[in-house]
């Protein structure tokens, strides 16, 4: 709904009207008409609350990453917008400390684990094992029966390739020499 949309006698019956006493303060005036407006707001556009939620967000993610991956993307739309090379170095040099940033929290994080567990063998060889071997991605269905096709399909090509190079050769043109070239007859 735009604001064009919106029309003052929709709307006006929405604010209270009340007769108040001639000697009222403007404080108290003021703070009545501001909650008068604030219920008709919440009545007619009720506030929403909307959670966020990262999907499995990586552990080492923090705060300041998140807060300059927001910069980048909007130093990306700024670049984007205007194609302006000064907005372009920015955004270079801004995506450039991103990756620092983020390679340095990582290695940060994970030295962290290591040393804390470096007392207790059996918990820092599985955090190594899980380092190293994370769980594999599912298969989609059907992915074994489409290897299984590109298999027979490339064995099938190498064979046919191996026939045509075992075949034999086809005769040779017969050449007859003469005084100004070699002529060909086939």
């Amino acid at each position: 709904m735009s604001w064009r949309a919106c029309t003052c006698p929709k709307y006006h019956g929405s604010i209270p009207s009340r007769p108040y006493p001639p000697n009222t303060p403007v404080d108290d005036l003021v703070a009545c008409y501001n909650t008068a407006l604030a219920l008709s707001l919440d009545a007619l556009a009720p506030l929403k609350t909307r959670t966020v939620s990262y999907n499995c967000p990586a552990p080492w993610f923090t705060a300041e990453l998140r807060s300059m991956k927001a910069a980048c993307r909007r130093l990306e739309r700024l670049t984007r917008g205007t194609g302006l090379t000064v907005h372009l170095e920015a955004y270079k040099d801004h995506v450039r400390a991103y990756k620092e940033a983020l390679t340095r929290t990582k290695a940060q994080y994970y030295s962290t684990i290591i040393h804390d567990q470096q007392h207790q063998p059996r918990k820092l060889f599985s955090t190594i094992n899980r380092l190293l071997r994370p769980i594999a991605a599912p298969q989609p269905p059907g992915a074994r029966d489409l290897c299984s096709d590109f298999l027979d399909f490339f064995q099938a090509k190498v064979n046919s390739i191996h026939l045509q190079l075992n075949a034999p050769a086809p005769p040779a043109p017969h050449t007859a020499h003469c005084d100004r070239g070699v002529v060909s007859y086939m």
